[in-house]
C-alpha cells in the first residue's frame, strides 16, 4: 500500500517530473554546446584523364572514372591514407582517432567527392581535410594504372577548406544525462514536497 501511495503521489504531480526532465534536457544539450561542439572542414576533389594520356579514351572511360570515384573515395579514411595525413601535419592524436573523424560524400553522376574532417578546434578540422585531399592526390598518382606510361586518371584539388563551421555534437551522452537526471529529481521533488492546495489544483485542471 506504501508503494501505491508513492506512485500516485508522482503521477498525481507528473508536471514536476516532465518538468525537470525537460529542464535537465536542456541544461545537458547547453553543456554539450558550450564544451563538446566538433566543427566541420570541407574540401574538394575529382579525377579527370590524365592530360599525358589518350584524350580519346575519355567517352570509354565513363564507367571506369565512376567506380575509380567511388573506390578512391573509400580510402580516404583509411588508415593506409591517413598514415600520411598524420604525418604532414604532425597531429598528437591516433591514426583511429583521424579515421574516425574524416569522412566522404561523393556527388552523383560526377567525378568528385568532398571530404570533411571533425574537430573539436576548428583549425585542426581545416588542416585535416586539407592534407586528406593533399594525401588523395599522391595517392592516386602513385597507385592509377598507367597508359603510354602515364596514370589514366589524375586527381586534383577542386576546393580547399578555408573555414570550418561549428555543427550539432555528435555525442547525446550529455543531453541523455541531463534528461534522466532531471527526471530522477522530478520523481523526489514529487516525493518530498509537502502538499499545496494551489498546486493540486492546478494540476487537476491538467487532467
Amino acid at each position: 500500500m506504501a508503494i501505491r501511495k508513492y506512485v500516485d503521489r508522482v503521477v498525481k504531480r507528473r508536471w514536476v517530473v516532465i518538468t525537470a526532465g525537460v529542464v535537465g534536457f536542456l541544461l545537458g544539450l547547453a553543456y554539450a554546446f558550450a564544451f563538446e561542439t566538433p566543427y566541420r572542414a570541407e574540401s574538394s576533389v575529382y579525377l579527370s584523364v590524365n592530360g599525358g594520356g589518350d584524350p580519346t579514351l575519355a567517352p570509354q572511360l565513363t564507367t571506369y572514372m565512376e567506380n575509380q570515384t567511388l573506390t578512391y573515395a573509400e580510402v580516404a579514411d583509411k588508415p593506409l591514407l591517413q598514415e600520411q595525413v598524420k604525418k604532414v601535419i604532425d597531429l598528437d592524436v591516433s591514426i583511429s582517432h583521424l579515421t574516425a573523424v574524416v569522412s566522404t560524400n561523393v556527388a552523383e553522376e560526377t567525378y568528385a567527392f568532398d571530404i570533411s574532417a571533425l574537430a573539436e578546434d576548428p583549425e585542426m578540422a581545416i588542416d585535416i581535410a586539407n592534407a586528406t585531399a593533399v594525401a588523395m592526390v599522391d595517392h592516386v598518382a602513385a597507385n592509377e594504372p598507367e597508359s603510354n606510361g602515364e596514370p589514366i586518371l589524375r586527381m586534383t584539388v577542386s576546393a580547399s577548406a578555408s573555414e570550418a563551421n561549428s555543427v550539432l555534437p555528435g555525442s547525446p551522452r550529455h543531453p541523455t544525462v541531463g534528461l534522466i537526471t532531471g527526471l530522477a529529481i522530478g520523481v523526489v521533488l514529487a516525493l518530498v514536497l509537502p502538499p499545496s492546495r494551489p498546486f493540486d489544483r492546478v494540476m487537476r485542471r491538467h487532467e
